[in-house]
């Protein structure tokens, strides 16, 4: 009995121990730099101090080789205004970063469908050898330190009618003049995204009924056409061997992969209210998911097996907290148990941010996957 006790006992302290609060979560992965960054790189500021994250997204970038080129995104970097993008939405970023290197360090589950997708498979393997050690850090930074930059897109007021028209210009402006790859073929996320034009007509129901261009659509294409020019150009401008990797071709089936799921990021399905208007703005296929998921006969659209990166990217950006709570010392009353094939989501909060903290992580069973629900805890199952 006494045995017995003590099991039990252990089984419980040790399911307390992966119970911990996310500045803890993130401290964690952080201190293991070979799990998530590029060598000789060790930022020295303090990623919770929201000034500073902008600084650790600009280094990050410096010691991948891209930041003099990146004219479209690192303009924003290099403005004490932070061109209409608050310090927050960096925070944000960062955050999404290193909490999403913990989840797929944690979740077995996870990480396999990763790796089987992508990181091992035969198409991905070879674009990303020169990656050996972190071929996941990797994919993951070109998908979260960009995917909110295009807020300075969004940022901007339309004021034609006309002008949601830009999305012909600039994809037409942005087009490579010569293959190997275009993002005419969207990566990793699910097909419907690429049905009758999908992604233009919702590009153009945000510029009418908003006024506003997405951020996603147009980051995604920004960044897709800006990383594909900076390898041509590094290709062209350094003497290599015949096998040099450094700046080869098929890196470009990897940023199409991280392009596509940051242009598809912010892409939601209708809530029942809006099926007219999506439906006027051919977007019916939205509305047909929409309802597909809300009967009991329907399996979830975006399957972690199917779409694993897109899946932990939606995941990540749905439930990071500091967007709701907005003081990162909140973020040691919020804590996340990571488990194999599911995470608990409980705060201690008293203030309001409790319960959309909470909601957050329970709104996922509209679209993403399974949640149950008890007082303090919100579980997401995988």
């Amino acid at each position: 009995m006494f045995h017995l006790f003590s099991l039990l006992t252990l089984v419980l302290v040790q399911n307390e121990n992966m119970k911990k609060d996310v500045i803890q979560i993130i401290k964690d992965i952080k201190i293991e730099e070979n799990k998530w960054s590029y060598k000789l790189f060790v930022p020295s500021k303090d990623l919770f101090k929201k000034n500073e994250c902008r600084d650790f997204i600009r280094q990050y970038m410096k010691s991948a080789g891209t930041v003099s080129n990146l004219h479209e995104f690192t303009c924003v970097l290099d403005k004490d205004d932070f061109e209409g993008i608050d310090a927050l939405r960096y925070q944000h970023i960062v955050f999404t970063y290193f909490l999403g290197l913990a989840i797929y360090d944690k979740c077995t589950s996870i990480q396999k469908a990763i790796n089987d997708k992508f990181c091992d498979s035969e198409e991905y393997k070879s674009a990303l050898r020169y990656h050996q050690e972190a071929r996941f850090p990797y994919l993951w930074f070109l998908i979260c330190l960009f995917h909110d930059l295009g807020y300075q897109y969004e940022k901007k007021t339309i004021n034609s009618d006309k002008e949601y028209e830009e999305y012909e210009k600039l994809h037409s402006r942005l087009m490579l003049s010569e293959p190997p790859h275009q993002l005419s073929e969207l990566k990793g996320v699910p097909e419907h995204y690429t049905i009758d034009d999908l992604i233009k007509s919702y590009y153009i129901y945000r510029a009418k009924i908003g006024k506003k261009y997405d951020h996603g659509i147009c980051g995604g294409l920004h960044l897709f056409y800006t990383l594909c020019s900076i390898r041509r150009d590094k290709k062209k401008s350094v003497q290599q061997e015949p096998d040099d990797i450094l700046w080869n071709d098929e890196l470009e089936k990897i940023f199409a992969l991280a392009s596509s799921i940051v242009l598809c990021h912010n892409i939601y399905l209708p809530k029942e209210q809006d099926y007219e208007k999506y439906s006027n703005y051919n977007l019916n296929k939205l509305v047909e998911l929409s309802k597909q998921v809300r009967s009991d006969m329907y399996k979830y659209p975006y399957k972690m097996e199917d779409y694993p990166v897109f899946f932990l990217f939606c995941l990540v950006d749905s439930i990071e907290p500091i967007k709701v709570v907005k003081d990162v010392n909140l973020l040691h009353n919020i804590f996340w148990d990571i488990q194999e094939d599911s995470i608990t989501v409980s705060t201690n909060l008293t203030c309001g941010c409790k319960d959309r903290i909470l909601q957050n992580a329970s709104n996922l069973k509209d679209w993403l996957c399974k949640t149950k629900t008890e007082d303090c805890s919100v579980t997401i199952k995988f």
